[in-house]
């Protein structure tokens, strides 16, 4: 054990000093005094989300300065950034998809950033981001920072055995710790309005006096997806408390939810906006979901999650921030663990998490 761990941690260390290498040579230290900065973050829903301790830290840290977001999916779609991200709360939003690399590379010149910060992905690569580092200092950007490689395929079954890793809002304080940004507790801005909240409101009647529970039944790769015979379960469970129950997701969610033939369950699935799936989350007691923007939007509300994982990635990379009120289920006793996007058919880490697993951990919760 001892000797992979010291490997896996020498390639690490090895990679970030290289990136640390080139960052200093092409580009002067993150200074308090930038005044134009380009943020670099890219993902959807459940990225943003998580990103947003770093972004309040950023906004904090450069309170005069205009930041800009640059985002692989920003208005161009309907779960990207802007979909979530409050107005106002960046001076511009751009989307990669908007430009060509040419016509990227003329804007961000004629914008004039004295400073880039990227965050980068989990799956960022050691080569991408050393073409980051080119592409933004060639257009003219003379501070710079961010870059950090967090997971490799080396000796991928290793560091599934040995490692557990921080998650996503872990990583990225730390990430702008090395760029001498100090982040302090996890915070978000508000993620819906009062007219979202009111519209919200005026969909149920009596809302004050019912107990409510969130479900989120998608999940982006179907071998994220609990099966559904397994839900079933807990919202049998769930009605047999006096819970009531809404479904929340984008409109692919809509009809598995209807497949479950329970017309007790309020299915908004593809019928509100994100902040309005925020508002309705802020009056649940809980979420039941898997991996999945929902999960992410639940807790930034304050509403605790019942999170199913699966083992498809290394541990701790995306859980929710571990407190005492959010619940996770994963079971990496499974030979395939750690098959990241590879096709499955089977799911049978999902299926070893049982429904009585759930239904005991939310019993106990319900009676303490």
């Amino acid at each position: 054990m001892k000797v992979y761990t010291f490997l896996i941690k020498l390639q690490y260390a090895w990679l970030n000093a290289c990136l640390s290498l080139f960052q200093q040579s092409l580009f002067g230290a993150v200074n308090r005094k930038a005044t134009k900065i380009l943020l670099v973050r890219k993902g959807n829903l459940g990225d943003i989300i998580c990103s947003f301790p770093a972004f309040e830290s950023i906004k904090k840290y450069f309170p005069s300065a205009t930041i800009d977001l640059l985002t692989t999916h920003g208005t161009l779609s309907s779960m990207g950034a802007s979909s979530v991200i409050p107005n106002s709360y960046f001076h511009k939003v751009f989307e990669f998809r908007s430009f060509t690399l040419k016509s990227l590379w003329s804007l961000l010149r004629k914008q004039q950033y004295d400073t880039v910060i990227e965050l980068p992905a989990d799956v960022e690569t050691f080569g991408n981001q050393l073409r980051n580092m080119v592409f933004f200092r060639l257009a003219g950007i003379e501070m710079g920072g961010g870059w950090t490689v967090t997971r490799t395929n080396f000796l991928p079954k290793k560091q599934l055995k040995y490692f557990h890793f921080d998650n996503e809002q872990e990583r990225l304080k730390k990430i702008l710790n090395s760029c001498g940004i100090p982040s302090g507790v996890l915070s978000y801005p508000p993620l819906f309005t009062q007219e979202d909240l009111n519209n919200i409101q005026d969909r149920f009647t009596g809302m004050s006096s019912e107990k409510m529970v969130a479900i989120a039944v998608g999940a982006k790769l179907d071998k994220k997806k609990w099966p559904l015979s397994y839900v079933r379960a807990v919202v049998e469970y769930l009605h047999q408390h006096k819970y009531r129950v809404v479904a929340i997701g984008d409109e692919g969610d809509y009809h598995i939810v209807e497949s479950l033939a329970i017309p007790a369950i309020a299915n908004y699935c593809g019928k509100l906006t994100v902040a309005e799936s925020a508002a309705l989350l802020s009056l649940c007691t809980f979420t039941v979901c898997n991996d999945s923007g929902p999960m992410h939007l639940s807790y930034a509300v304050e509403t605790p999650v019942y999170a199913i994982f699966s083992a498809r990635n290394y541990p701790g990379k995306w859980n929710p921030p571990s407190d005492n009120k959010n619940k996770l289920f994963v079971n990496y006793n499974v030979p395939c663990a750690g098959c990241m996007n590879i096709p499955c058919d089977d799911n049978v880490c999902m299926k070893q998490i049982t429904p009585e697993q759930v239904i005991q951990s939310i019993h106990i919760t319900l009676h303490t």
